[in-house]
């Protein structure tokens, strides 16, 4: 599978010709610091908009970081403001997860800031500078964040719908479950999340679950 980054290099008929083609693009959209203050949301319609468009061969391709918050040693997900742009992103397109790539483990920090998070953090806090300039490439030593997911606003079952019926619109039935059960797996018993979400008994099956 080839990988590219089209953040500002590619327009949508590029795009679809290279899914012609069996190949599958890697979206990348970074944020700026300016545009979650302002809540500037232009990247993130427009990635959607062509990701919509094109459907089933994109699931999984969209990377989203962000940057400008180097000298704080707050996490992406404890710093208001983002948790906000990611809420309302959800907000207008729950089926954003669809589409984000689960690779290297680029969800995890979108999903951090949707739901409560406990952390406890193990050694010095420090700013991502600060962790480059102490500890270099040198990651068996970097201080680590412990933390715990809780869904105390009953978020989850709209996400993993999101997954799943825009999974449905795109021909792409199976698949999505499997993104949701990905979801869902993060908070522990899936079985019941799924169900939740609208899943049957035997679809849970057919995932490989046990049903009690």
């Amino acid at each position: 599978m080839d990988g590219f980054d089209i953040s500002s290099k590619l327009n949508y008929k590029e795009i679809k010709d290279l899914v012609e083609k069996g190949e599958k693009p890697f979206i990348v959209r970074h944020l700026s610091k300016r545009e979650i203050v302002e809540k500037d949301f232009f990247q993130i319609e427009e990635a959607l908009s062509v990701l919509s468009k094109i459907g089933k061969p994109l699931r999984g391709c969209l990377a989203i970081t962000c940057g400008g918050y180097d000298d704080v040693t707050d996490e992406l997900f404890e710093i208001m403001e983002v948790r906000e742009y990611v809420r309302e992103v959800f907000e207008k397109h729950p089926h954003i997860f669809y589409y984000i790539s689960t690779d290297m483990g680029n969800h995890k920090w979108l999903v951090q800031c949707l739901f409560d998070v406990e952390t406890f953090f193990v050694g010095e806090k420090l700013t991502d500078r600060q962790v480059f300039e102490k500890y270099g490439t040198d990651h068996e030593s970097i201080p680590r964040m412990l933390s715990s997911l809780n869904d105390r606003e009953n978020l989850l079952p709209r996400l993993l719908k999101g997954i799943i019926q825009h999974g449905k619109r795109n021909k792409d039935a199976i698949s999505s479950k499997r993104v949701a059960l990905t979801y869902a797996s993060i908070f522990g018993e899936p079985e019941k999340s799924l169900r939740e979400a609208g899943l049957k008994d035997q679809d849970i099956k057919d995932l490989g679950l046990d049903i009690e």
